[in-house]
């Protein structure tokens, strides 16, 4: 009952032949959970040495590429820093730095991501491969000579080198449970780091289809209309998204529950919408449970389940995002990049025979660089943008991100509706280097997504057709000044579900 609900318990001592208690199992030869992300056919060692090594060699060639590319500082007046500089915090030696939003978020990410994989590849916990990404990210930032140490790039490196990281590495370790050649191929594409470590150590892979647990991707089409308050727009999506579920039971007859801390629940989507010529939204998210908790009670009737399940799991998710607010004018993208982290996820279903009611919740704090919408030409006399406002046309904030979802569910027709709110209502005033000549200007930004469909869904084939309405405010405000814009859209679309 005690491993049903995810807790480890001492093993009790067994008697040998001779009636004397056999000698307690050593950790390496005790079974592992199946359930856990990396399970091999035996029991396979981590080497941390290698994974020093590997870490360090990354950065190294990092290096080398910046010596050799020379580039200039984010901003004029960057001094360049000695690593002592940066060791003992003296000071101008550690800072937000200016460089374009798409570098920050985007390539650090990018980054962080790989640090984060060949740690986890090297089958350490979630905890350690954070820790091995802290330390590369950091390392970095404290030999890099021509500037300081970047907090942001620190914690974008590090927190969402990890919300992408789990992700590919949990859909890797879903196809890598499977035996057919695809679900091989897949695996080496998602996570190549870990399937080379396994080929280099002989290590095999556990492949019991059994512990995959529940999953669902999808691949959808849609298109309707779409108006910003003038004319309307004839608009087209296409998104593909991928969602997993690891727990012995999900949504099946019992009642045992199920912890787990290996990032064994997660999402990960990209969208693109189409209107007026031009790429109107594009979004690019991804989201895990890195712990989390599963409880059920259902038992099958002849009408069908009957009871509930809940989960409760903490978060990291990443998200780069753009959309254009002005069809009719100069159609200028406007973008925002957020780390969300920490998070929580809850979740209720309940079931009634034919019919099914799912509640959730995700809440989380964000660190974002966020486009401000509508920031004036000018600011009162005393009061300065900030430098990298002034450099790329950004800001560092830091918001709430709630996201409340309802659906109901009656065979296969499905009716629901969910919002998304991301406030970023504290802006980072600095240090910057060089610093503004006075007081930095508040600017506060924040966006609105509500959406209600109606979907209906086939099997043999599983495909989906839905109609979906969607409703989208974004507003900012710099001193005071606010902006505003809204948006509207009717979609129909089709999607096949594998």
């Amino acid at each position: 009952m005690l491993v049903a609900l995810g807790l480890s318990v001492a093993p009790v001592a067994s008697l040998a032949a001779d009636g004397e208690p056999a000698a307690p199992l050593a950790p390496a030869e005790r079974p592992a959970d199946p359930w856990d992300t990396f399970v091999y056919e035996r029991p396979e060692p981590v080497y941390r040495l290698r994974l020093a090594i590997e870490e360090v060699s990354m950065v190294g060639v990092a290096y080398i590429g910046y010596v050799i590319e020379n580039p200039p500082p984010s901003y004029p007046g960057v001094p360049s820093t000695s690593v002592w500089s940066k060791l003992r915090f003296a000071p101008d030696s550690w800072y937000f730095d200016d460089d374009e939003l798409a570098t920050n978020f985007t390539g650090h990410a990018v980054s962080g991501t790989l640090y984060y994989m060949v740690a986890r590849g090297n089958r350490v916990s979630i905890p350690e491969a954070f820790l091995w990404t802290l330390g590369a990210a950091t390392l970095w930032e404290l030999i890099e000579f021509k500037e300081p140490v970047s907090f942001n790039d620190i914690w974008v490196g590090t927190a969402g080198g990890m919300a992408i990281g789990e992700a590919f590495t949990q859909l890797s370790s879903y196809f890598d449970r499977g035996t057919d050649r695809l679900s091989q191929a897949l695996a080496w594409i998602f996570d190549p780091f870990k399937k080379i470590h396994d080929w280099v150590d002989g290590a095999v892979p556990l492949r019991d289809p059994a512990t995959r647990g529940w999953h669902e991707f999808q691949a959808l089409a849609s298109a309707g209309l779409l108006t910003q308050g003038g004319p309307f727009y004839g608009a087209v999506e296409i998104a593909a998204s991928t969602r997993l579920f690891r727990a012995p039971g999900y949504g099946e007859a019992g009642g045992a529950g199920f912890g787990f801390a290996d990032g064994n629940v997660s999402a990960l989507g990209i969208t693109a919408t189409f209107a007026g010529h031009q790429t109107v939204d594009f979004l690019f998210d991804t989201e895990t449970a890195l712990l989390g908790y599963y409880a059920r009670q259902l038992k099958n009737s002849a009408a069908g389940q009957e009871g509930w399940d809940l989960f409760v799991g903490g978060t990291a998710g990443y998200e780069f995002g753009s959309h254009v607010w002005n069809l009719a004018g100069p159609a200028t993208k406007n973008q925002i990049a957020a780390i969300r982290f920490p998070g929580v996820d809850v979740r209720a279903r309940i079931f009634s025979g034919p019919f099914r009611v799912t509640l959730a919740v995700d809440l989380a704090l964000a660190f974002a660089g966020v486009e401000p919408l509508g920031a004036p030409g000018s600011l009162p006399p005393g009061v300065y943008y900030p430098t990298v406002y002034l450099a790329n046309g950004y800001y560092y904030g830091l918001g709430l991100h709630l996201a409340p979802h309802v659906e109901m569910r009656w065979d296969s027709l499905t009716i629901g509706g969910a919002a998304c709110i991301d406030d970023f209502l504290m802006d980072f005033k600095g240090p910057f280097v060089p610093p503004p000549p006075g007081p930095v200007a508040s600017m506060q930004d924040g966006r609105s997504l509500a959406t209600a469909w109606l979907r209906w869904r086939v099997t043999d084939p599983s495909l989906e057709f839905a109609l979906r309405g969607e409703w989208r405010q974004r507003w900012g405000a710099v001193e005071g000044l606010h902006a505003s814009q809204q948006e509207r859209s009717l979609l129909g679309s089709f999607a096949v579900v594998f």
